[in-house]
Parts: structure tokens; sequence; C-alpha cells
């Protein structure tokens, strides 16, 4: 893997970081805009294939900055059923021990009930009720927390592994270089002149054996005068 490669990698987990952000504004964004109804009675939603969960008025908030006035009721749903258009139920439970609260301008809200869409469609909502209340419809909580962790968590680990990976290409480039300069080619020659042969220094061979001959004998001094 290239250092560029691994840098794109680390972009691509960020891109998903992203991702995942924009996702749990938008569904927050849809439980902050979703419409109240009065129950008991129907009501028809436009819902995308994921949890939802009908939420209850249970109480108001007032802060004045100094007093705190809080409402509170105990929910009156009772029962709820979910039918698509081709008359389709769909099982609806409660939310279990872990209650989804919200807050709303001022607005108490407590899920009572959570159902799953497996398709997109208009859904007609009936929700019975033991007195007058308010629900509205809105994507489960916990499965848009769920959602978002695991995109942060894949984008993190994605992003540790591609930094490792950068990193230990770039050591082996910083090895490789390292043994380059410490180990130079030797130079080759110019295309222009031929190789020069080098000989090597060797003693030259002895001539030929000439034969001895004894020396001469001196000549015999000359005679004394008489």
């Amino acid at each position: 893997m290239t250092v560029r490669r691994g840098v794109l990698m680390v972009v691509l987990g960020l891109l998903l970081v992203g991702a995942a952000v924009i996702i749990g504004v938008v569904q927050f964004g849809l439980t902050l805009t979703a419409d109240d109804f009065a129950v008991p009675g129907s009501f028809e939603q436009q819902l995308d294939a994921g949890e939802w969960v009908v939420f209850e008025q249970v109480g108001s908030s007032f802060d004045s900055g100094t007093i705190g006035i809080t409402r509170t009721q105990s929910p009156q749903v009772s029962n709820v059923t979910v039918v698509n258009e081709q008359g389709i139920s769909v099982d609806v439970r409660s939310t279990g021990g872990f209650t989804q609260t919200l807050e709303i301008n001022g607005t108490n809200y407590e899920g009572v009930a959570t159902f799953d869409i497996p398709t997109e469609g208009t859904w007609t909502i009936n929700v019975e009720a033991s007195g007058p209340s308010e629900v509205r419809i809105a994507p489960s909580l916990t499965q848009n927390i769920a959602l978002f962790i695991v995109m942060i968590l894949l984008a993190i680990a994605g992003s540790l592994l591609t930094l490792i990976r950068v990193i230990v290409v770039a050591i082996a480039w910083a090895r490789r270089s390292n043994d380059e300069s410490n180990n130079p080619e030797p130079p080759t020659p110019s295309a222009g002149a031929p190789p020069t042969l080098h000989q090597p220094n060797v003693a030259p061979a002895p001539s030929a054996a000439t034969p001895w001959t004894p020396p001469l004998a001196a000549p015999a001094p000359p005679p004394p005068p008489t």
C-alpha cells in the first residue's frame, strides 16, 4: 500500500464519521418536527423502513430562570396497532426496561410502544387510551445511537489500520533509502568510451638460456728489457 492510498483511506474514515453525524442529525430532526396527534384515535403516517416509537405526552416543564415547574401524568395509551394500505399489520411491543424520553419546547414525552416498519409506505396507526392524550411517532433513539456508535467505531478502526500501514510503509522506505546510501552502486562507463582493459602485472618470461663460454686468458706481459 502506498502512502497516498493510506491517506485516502484515512480521509474515507473521516467521511464515514461525517456520514454518521449527518444521519444522526437527520433522524433527530425527524423527531423534533414530528406532528402530535390526539388520542384515542387513528391517523396515517408516511414511514421509512426501520424502528419507530410511539411517544406520548406525559407532562410539561416551565423554567423562569429561578423557578422550575414540571407537570407530569401517567401514560394513557393502552394499545397500539399499525397497519399498511394492504391491511398487513406489524408487531407492536413495549419499550422494555429502557425508557426513551424526549423534551421538546418544554413538553415531555415518554416512549410507550415500539414497532419495526419493513418497507417504506403509508401506515395507519390506531392508538387506544384510557384518557385523552397526545402522541407523536418518531425514530427510535436507541437505533440511532447504536447506528452512530457502529459507524464511528468502523471509521476509527479503519483509520487506525490505515495509519499503521502507512507507518510500516514509511519505515520500509526509510530503511531502503539508508541501505542504498551505504552501498552505492559502482559507476557505469560512458556510452561513448570503450571500456579500458587492465592487464595484470606479469613478470616477463625469461629469455632462452645462452650457452656458457669460458673467459679468454689475459695476454702475457711483455718481456723485460735487456
